[in-house]
């Protein structure tokens, strides 16, 4: 990933936290290029941790193999990921979250 790829994939996470604060109920399906900042967010848990409790008050949950246990559920990943690019034009415009296909798993916010 470049220097401009990896900012632009920062927006994005970035985005995506704007829009679980403001639609908490709805499951969202990141792209690889989200995932993967996630990921990195993750890797310092501390401060991820923080990062939630700041943000949503709780924790965000990843949710691994999403969409990878058979065709129902392969369907409402789909389903989720297409609501997940929905919201993102809808609050940010055409093409905000880029063309990086979906990643294999969900974020869901997690009352501990």
């Amino acid at each position: 990933m470049s220097v401009i790829q990896a900012l632009l994939a920062i927006q994005q996470y970035r985005r995506l936290l704007f829009l679980i604060q403001k639609y908490p109920y709805i499951r969202m399906v990141p792209n690889q290029e989200i995932d993967t900042v996630l990921h990195a967010h993750i890797a310092n848990i501390h401060q991820f941790e923080e990062d939630c409790q700041n943000l949503f008050s709780v924790y965000l949950q990843h949710v691994p193999n999403f969409g990878v246990t058979g065709e129902a559920e392969r369907l409402e990943w789909q389903l989720a990921f297409a609501q997940t690019q929905k919201l993102f034009e809808l609050n940010f415009g055409q093409g905000a979250m880029g063309n990086s296909p979906a990643a294999c798993c969900e974020i869901l916010l997690k009352n501990t």
